[in-house]
């Protein structure tokens, strides 16, 4: 008679669950079949989510879920330790006294009662679609887990069910001419937006010379002309800057002078030396100025050899202009121009303020140039200034440097 009056429970409860309008109301159903099914106090049913991260789907007793509370927290990270499908054959487990996560250890005894069992939605073709947690007081016997079983494995096959009647229902939908139209609008619409929108600022820029040479004062002196024009082609050991010598040639013609006056002091002391005792005794000082004036002499000669700047390397002469040098005093070590290599070149960048973004370790630039405004050249950051500075024009802006990226040809002229 208690197997006949099983098979009729049984019945009935799984009349219930194939009578379910919805997936959800067969997610309570189930759960609160347990009751009457095997006489469990306490059942919460989870589902396989997205990426296999377990959900909780119903708990007896209750019409709805509460996602943000400890509760269903623990549940759903029991649920990952019964997730797995070592042991498929074992679809009902006794949930164990002792767990490896501290948390679910602590926290058994307040969430789940005495005796609890956990069985695993498995379907025949092995795939995991959810679990069941039940538990009461006392313990179940053997009869009543037979029971779950065999509930369970229904509830499996209609969860399956669903699963498919939902995907159809959906692809049935998506298909129709109307709906095939708004759908493919709205995923052309959804793949626009998940492409990324760069942001870009406009600056100003110029070409600059890139580990450019200097051309620097040799001596004090006066600038009598520059022998190059700004932007000309030099090459290595070509004139570049030449000295008023004037001053240089009657300074080192006073110099020689001075020597022949200084010897013609020697030899007379020279002379006397041998009857005067003091005219010995000045010898020496004699002979170290004649050396003095003598290596003045020599200065000033090396200097008169000086008179014209000669270029180092092989590059282009950069300056401003050539007639505002001449007539011009400068002193030894100041700079009148560079010698930049065309090959190596700076885009040096001018950012205002009002344009600054956000900035990756090297941004990259395009470049339009003045000569050719129709392309652009493409470079990458490689440094840029903490502070604002004070352009040209008078304006502060957040200087940059780039440098072209390989196979873009440089020019020396401005662009923007």
């Amino acid at each position: 008679m208690r197997e006949i009056s099983e098979d009729r429970l049984i019945a009935e409860e799984l009349e219930m669950l194939v009578s379910a309008a919805s997936v959800e109301e067969l997610h309570l159903i189930a759960v609160n079949a347990m009751a009457s099914l095997i006489g469990a106090e306490q059942a919460v049913l989870w589902m396989a989510g997205g990426l296999g991260k377990p959900r909780v789907m119903a708990i007896s007793g209750l019409s709805s879920v509460e996602r943000n509370i400890d509760f269903t927290h623990w549940f759903e990270s029991a649920a990952q330790v019964f997730g797995t499908l070592a042991d498929t054959d074992m679809v009902i487990e006794a949930v164990p006294e002792e767990f490896d996560n501290p948390r679910l250890q602590s926290e058994r005894s307040i969430y789940l009662l005495e005796d609890a069992l956990h069985a695993k939605l498995v379907t025949r073709d092995r795939e995991l679609l959810g679990g069941l947690f039940v538990s009461r007081s006392g313990q179940f016997s053997q009869e009543e887990i037979a029971l779950l079983a065999r509930y369970v494995d229904s509830l499996t096959r209609l969860c399956e069910r669903w699963r498919y009647r939902s995907t159809g229902a959906l692809l049935k939908t998506i298909l129709r001419p109307r709906q095939f139209v708004k759908w493919a609008i709205f995923i052309a619409a959804s793949a626009v937006l998940l492409i990324p929108v760069r942001m870009s600022a406009t600056a100003s820029a110029e070409i600059t010379a890139r580990e450019a040479a200097p051309v620097s004062a040799t001596q004090d002196g006066v600038i009598e002309r520059i022998l190059v024009r700004p932007n000309q082609a030099v090459t290595a050991g070509e004139s570049l800057v030449r000295y008023d010598g004037a001053i240089v040639r009657n300074r080192l013609a006073v110099a020689r002078q001075n020597i022949g006056v200084a010897q013609a002091d020697l030899e007379r002391a020279t002379g006397k030396s041998f009857s005067d005792e003091l005219a010995r005794a000045e010898l020496r000082t004699l002979r170290a100025k004649v050396a003095e004036k003598a290596a003045e002499s020599r200065y000033l000669e090396e200097l008169a050899h000086r008179l014209e700047i000669h270029a180092i390397s092989t590059g282009v002469a950069i300056f401003t202009d050539a007639e505002e040098w001449v007539g011009r005093p400068v002193q030894s070590g100041e700079r009148i121009m560079m010698l930049a290599n065309p090959g190596k070149v700076w885009i040096t960048l001018y950012l205002p303020p009002d344009e600054a973004i956000p900035l990756d370790a090297h941004p990259e630039v395009r470049v339009h140039l003045d000569i050719d405004p129709l392309s652009s050249q493409a470079g990458t950051v490689v440094e840029s200034s903490y502070e604002a500075v004070l352009t040209h024009e008078g304006n502060l802006a957040f200087q940059m440097r780039a440098s072209l990226n390989p196979g873009e040809s440089s020019q020396s002229n401005c662009c923007h």
